[in-house]
């Protein structure tokens, strides 16, 4: 049976697109690694920057191999990037470069997850066709076939790779960004940690303040439309619910970066004497949100 041509499961790029998958591979392979052919055998160099260097280079190389991946459309291309990112794996992990194996393997994976979705979207089959039809003539090969055979990509690893593709988007790049490190199955095997009810609740209520318009009523509104045990059981409640509340944005206010002018009045803070501070703690605590109190108590 002669070979499937590599045209029939050719994908066009979406329009506009200027930059072939082909000339993408071709500017990252080149910036990361040489080839060199002598006596019949093939060595990869690796080029990675000196101790102490400065690592700007290594991330645009990292980032040209992750667009290059963006770019492919075809499943053997995307296929000739991973196994270039696994050459550079093995080499690296040979020079103990951590840093260069742990990039590659990144790369690797993230050309297996693409490879995945260009398959999962792919005709597996036709089925047994017409009985009546002559038996010698064989059905030709479906999309998926012959995406496999052109990229030289068996059954285990097609089905591994849409595996890998069927993971979300948010475990994957946990997954990548992670200490251990990632490989395909232990990431189609790992189960997202399940979410707390109680943090869904939540969640949904403070959602529902804004879907359903309570936000924009009026409370006198909302309590007179109340019986006078309900408006008690608010009472009791609202003071305890509204400390709690203010514990979720003090802990969220906690988690976001430090303003300029925080780091401004860090400084000035310093420089004051005892009786400055005093009034200049009088007017940040009446004037600036809860961050800034919570820090004026650190300071003392």
């Amino acid at each position: 049976m002669p070979a499937p041509e590599k045209t029939e499961h050719r994908r066009a790029a979406p329009a506009g697109s200027k930059i072939s998958a082909k000339n993408a591979l071709a500017v990252a392979t080149n910036s990361i690694f040489a080839r060199q052919v002598g006596a019949g055998q093939m060595r990869l160099e690796y080029t990675k920057a000196k101790d102490g260097a400065d690592d700007s280079g290594a991330l645009a190389r990292y980032d040209a191999m992750c667009r290059a991946i963006d770019a492919c459309y075809e499943v053997d291309e995307v296929k000739d990037i991973r196994d270039k990112a696994l050459a550079i794996e093995a080499y690296a992990r040979q020079a103990k470069n951590t840093e260069a194996e742990r990039r590659a393997c990144e790369i690797r994976l993230r050309a297996e997850r693409k490879a995945g979705q260009l398959l999962a979207t792919m005709e597996k089959g036709k089925g047994g066709g017409d009985r009546k039809s002559d038996h010698s003539a064989r059905p030709e090969p479906s999309d998926y076939a012959t995406a496999k055979a052109t990229g030289g990509i068996s059954h285990t690893q097609a089905k591994r790779w849409q595996q890998l593709a069927a993971v979300p988007e948010e475990q994957f790049e946990a997954a990548l960004a992670g200490p251990d490190r990632p490989s395909t199955t232990g990431i189609i095997r790992a189960k997202p940690k399940p979410m707390d009810p109680q943090a869904l609740w939540l969640w949904g209520r403070l959602r529902d303040f804004e879907r359903d318009g309570i936000l924009a009523r009026l409370p006198d509104e909302l309590l007179a439309e109340m019986t006078e045990a309900m408006q008690a059981d608010v009472h009791r409640l609202v003071g305890s619910v509204a400390d709690w509340l203010d514990g979720v944005r003090v802990t969220i206010e906690a988690t976001e970066p430090e303003s300029p002018q925080l780091r401004a009045m860090k400084v000035l803070w310093l420089r004051l004497n005892d009786a400055d501070r005093d009034r200049f703690r009088q007017w940040l605590a009446e004037t600036y949100p809860t961050k800034v109190r919570q820090w004026l108590d650190e300071a003392g």
